[in-house]
């Protein structure tokens, strides 16, 4: 599959990593299709350490944002753009791990660049926060998601003579 250009999500990654350690933060949502060259973002959705929320919000980079229900976030603004970040999954669903459970996981990384790595929500859990979610815009990125998976999966499978290919 081809590559889209990702150019808001480069430039708050790079805000993001003015403020953080790439160590303190995962990348969830639409982050993760952005990483793939998928498409790019509208926000950067970070999960963080409890201990980092609590700093953001001590140094006064972070201000609580609340979207209602069990939607719980802080808002990081700038020049690029907004960065939501919390210290647990920032999507209504009933299985929430925190930071602890996510790292002993061993969280998969991204590479961002040459010099530059993230961590990255493992796909399965990210397609069952996008899929719990359920508005209209998640599920989008669910199908582009899933159809690049299986161009990617396809690519790597020998085709028979027929052009078929063998599973």
């Amino acid at each position: 599959p081809e590559r889209v250009p990702v150019p808001r999500f480069t430039a708050l990654l790079d805000e993001a990593l003015k403020l953080l350690d790439a160590s303190e933060f995962v990348v969830v949502g639409s982050g993760m299709l952005a990483l793939e060259g998928l498409r790019d973002v509208g926000d950067l959705d970070l999960l963080v350490k409890p201990e980092t929320l609590a700093r953001l919000r001590a140094q006064g980079v972070s201000r609580f944002l609340s979207g209602g229900g069990d939607y719980r976030r802080d808002i990081i603004e700038t020049p690029a753009g907004h960065i939501d970040v919390g210290d647990h999954l920032m999507y209504p669903i009933t299985h929430d791990p925190p930071w602890d459970h996510l790292v002993a996981a061993r969280l998969p990384t991204a590479v961002v660049s040459a010099r530059r790595y993230v961590q990255t929500l493992a796909w399965p859990d990210w397609f069952a926060i996008k899929t719990a979610h359920g508005r209209v815009k998640d599920w989008n990125d669910v199908v582009l998601a899933a159809r690049y998976f299986a161009a990617k999966t396809r690519s790597q499978l020998p085709a028979d003579g027929n052009g078929v290919f063998a599973a």
